[in-house]
């Protein structure tokens, strides 16, 4: 009977032996790297985080024109950033003021960093201001009023209410311009691209100059 039990077992032993045989062993369970999809995903995430919103950039700019007291300024009369006088270096939107009489410039610092340039433009029919908000030393954002008089000033009737009041506003994240503007106000004929490019243009221009 002992043989028996035992000639049974060798025998059950023999055939798990053979089973078994050739079967590789299943590698240890790794983590699977991030797919396409999700790695994108990610990416967009870390874009985001760094957007603001328009509604952020307002507030931002809120608190510049309430903490302006507080800033450092540098104002200087009558800048020669004309096309004909620096062709080379000079501010697109100067070109845009119907016979330009002068600009004077303000830079407001908060210590070294840059806050706020404001620009005035005085023309024989039109007179604009444009303010240029930053955060961390980038452009965040513009608004520009201009003034459009019904008679000139040199005109002995020139009433200074009697003007066409327009703005114009233009957001921006990390150097991109985010809103376009009312095509039917003052940049009839260019695109977002090119008021894009004669902003960032305009803005190093006024960062720069130093008389």
């Amino acid at each position: 009977m002992n043989i028996i039990l035992k000639f049974i077992a060798f025998i059950f032993f023999l055939e798990l032996g053979f089973s078994t045989i050739g079967t590789a062993p299943k590698p240890p369970a790794q983590d699977t790297p991030l797919s396409g999809s999700k790695l994108h995903s990610e990416e967009v995430k870390k874009i985001e985080d760094k957007f603001q919103s328009q509604e952020e950039i307002e507030e931002i700019r809120s608190k510049i024109d309430t903490s302006i007291g507080k800033y450092e300024r540098k104002s200087y009369h009558d800048i020669n950033v004309y096309k004909d006088i620096n062709p080379h270096n000079y501010s697109f939107e100067s070109t845009k003021i119907y016979e330009l009489v002068m600009i004077n410039l303000e830079k407001i610092y908060d210590k070294e960093e840059i806050k706020k340039i404001i620009v005035k433009f005085e023309g024989e029919r039109d007179d604009q201001t444009s303010q240029y908000y930053f955060q961390n030393g980038k452009l965040i954002f513009v608004l520009k009023t201009r003034f459009s008089y019904e008679k000139s000033k040199l005109d002995e009737k020139f009433d200074s209410e009697e003007k066409k009041v327009i703005e114009n506003k233009y957001y921006f994240n990390e150097g991109k311009m985010l809103k376009p503007p009312d095509p039917q106000e003052q940049n009839v004929g260019l695109n977002n691209n090119e008021i894009e490019r004669e902003i960032i243009n305009d803005v190093k221009v006024y960062e720069n100059y130093e008389k």
